[in-house]
């Protein structure tokens, strides 16, 4: 019998939310032939509803192994506590409902699936695992510094770590202190891996992302360092 793993994200393409990242899918669906996957997909609510109501499941949609969930809380930056309590309750009793008790819990962030994934695991009984993403969390622990200590436990109670990224376990251990097992380094599936040899094309920079998230790959950065190279290489 395979071990069965539950995943709490909220970077999976869904019913309710299908333009969502692939890195958390693809991970799975490259390990289907070893574990027995199923997923909770996280979709936030806000707003009012999210204010007076943390917690309170509004939608649910199951297609095969993923139940996609609309949940309300207010943002992560504010007061998110209450409302993965709450919801924690509730999870465990879809999971009762559908007959699903995992052996491992793994929250695909730190600050906010990862909190839910403790309080979970708690209540079934069974070890969290968590993975690191990089930016959310970076951001998260960045402006919360008051909750570093509840971050922290979070982070020395996971059975096992895993990244995307080493400057992101680099980042987190500093910030929390180095765990007793090391952190696996695990990149992203792409959608294709074909390693392209380098051709010499010049003067040029290139660079290529997803234009909906300029903001995020720092492009005036980039920019900014181009114009001052340009200074000394007027080719660029």
């Amino acid at each position: 019998m395979r071990p069965r793993i539950l995943h709490l994200t909220a970077d999976y393409p869904d019913t309710i939310q299908p333009s969502k990242t692939h890195a958390v899918a693809r991970l799975i669906a490259g390990t289907a032939d070893q574990f027995d996957h199923r997923v909770i997909s996280l979709n936030r609510t806000g707003g009012l509803i999210g204010a007076f109501w943390p917690g309170q499941l509004l939608e649910r949609r199951q297609e095969g192994d993923v139940l996609a969930i609309r949940y309300a809380s207010p943002p992560a930056v504010i007061a998110i506590g209450p409302a993965l309590a709450i919801l924690a309750k509730r999870l465990a009793g879809e999971l009762q409902r559908i007959g699903f008790k995992p052996d491992l819990i793994q929250g695909h962030k730190l600050t906010i699936e990862g909190r839910l994934a403790q309080r979970l695991a708690t209540r079934l009984g069974v070890p969290y695992a968590l993975t690191l993403q990089g930016n959310t969390d970076q951001k998260l622990l960045t402006l919360r510094p008051d909750r570093a200590g509840m971050v922290r436990r979070v982070w020395h109670g996971a059975s096992g770590i895993m990244a995307f990224a080493p400057w992101t376990a680099a980042w987190c251990s500093q910030q929390l202190g180095r765990r007793s097992q090391p952190i696996a380094i695990i990149p992203c599936i792409l959608s294709h891996d074909a390693i392209l040899a380098p051709v010499l094309c010049g003067q040029l920079v290139r660079t290529a992302f997803r234009l909906d998230f300029w903001r995020n790959k720092n492009i005036a950065t980039l920019l900014q360092a181009v114009a001052l190279l340009a200074v000394r290489f007027p080719g660029v």
